[in-house]
């Protein structure tokens, strides 16, 4: 009796709950944009992504499981070289192998729930490769890309750090409550710097703001970092390049900000925006926009 009446006081004190939890499913597309500046002269290298992804959640009454299928995929990169490794990429899409992934109820992944099934799908498409593509070295670059992601998911559940697009397909946001007075963390995550060699950022996303009003919760994240902890690495890194960086020009921040049916937790539309700045002609961004296909404009 005791615990029932623990559970009811921590709900109560907690705050009612912003979000419900219902299965769904629905087609999305995702645009991506990159940004890579590195030096005053110049130009910054730019790729841009377009994917039309479908999505299903179905929740039970511990978990949920979140399958993600990338339909479609168009690239595009002013450098070739990027270009090629950008194409090749693409190639992967027609492997028509949805991504299980299975959560807690606050929507933090906890693992792949379908990888048997992921590795026998692919031993048979392995083998119809040359249908995809007549060029052997783009096929064994195929082969050791989907292999590699295959091992990084087994041994180390690691593509969701180092892949923003899954990140942000998978919010932890389902269990914020009403109270504004509380900031409530999400899983910690590892951004890899892209502008200094063998740094690594930990943070958090935390909520900032949010609005509840005719079943749709829009809610806006924040960061939450340890960067003032690395300033002596992240000056030592760069100093020999730039003598002047200070470290109030170094910035990392991630905002991230979903609409959801209040209903079922859909999401409805979404955007997320990293900024990493040694230097103002240093700088490295990411901006996608997520839109759920009957909201399409």
């Amino acid at each position: 009796m005791k615990g029932i009446i623990d559970l009811f006081s921590s709900a109560k004190e907690s705050g009612k709950y912003l979000l419900k939890q219902q299965n769904f499913s629905g087609s999305y597309q995702l645009t991506s944009n990159s940004s890579l500046k590195i030096g005053k002269k110049n130009p910054p290298v730019v790729v841009s992504i377009k994917m039309a992804v479908a999505l299903e959640q179905v929740v039970d009454r511990k978990n949920i499981t979140t399958k993600i299928s990338v339909v479609d995929m168009s690239t595009d990169c002013a450098i070739d070289s990027f270009r090629d490794i950008l194409q090749n990429a693409q190639l992967l899409t027609k492997i028509k192998i949805p991504l299980s992934i299975d959560r807690d109820r606050d929507g933090m992944p906890m693992g792949i729930s379908n990888l048997s099934e992921m590795r026998k799908e692919w031993k048979k498409w392995k083998d119809r490769l040359p249908d995809i593509t007549p060029d052997e070295e783009i096929q064994e670059q195929l082969i050791l890309s989907y292999e590699d992601m295959l091992t990084e998911l087994k041994e180390k559940f690691d593509n969701f750090d180092k892949n923003f697009q899954y990140q942000f397909f998978l919010p932890e946001c389902y269990r914020f409550t009403n109270r504004r007075d509380l900031q409530e963390f999400g899983s910690r995550k590892l951004y890899k710097s892209r502008l200094i060699d063998k740094l690594d950022l930990s943070y958090h996303l935390k909520k900032e703001n949010f609005s509840d009003e005719n079943h749709v919760v829009k809610i806006s994240l924040g960061t939450f970092s340890d960067v003032e902890k690395q300033e002596e690495q992240l000056i030592a890194s760069y100093k020999q390049f730039l003598p002047d960086l200070s470290w109030k020009d170094y910035l990392f921040d991630v905002k991230v900000d979903y609409t959801f049916d209040s209903q079922t937790s859909d999401i409805l539309h979404g955007k997320y925006y990293l900024i990493e700045q040694l230097h103002p002609d240093f700088v490295y961004t990411v901006e996608m926009e997520l839109t759920k296909e009957e909201n399409f404009i």
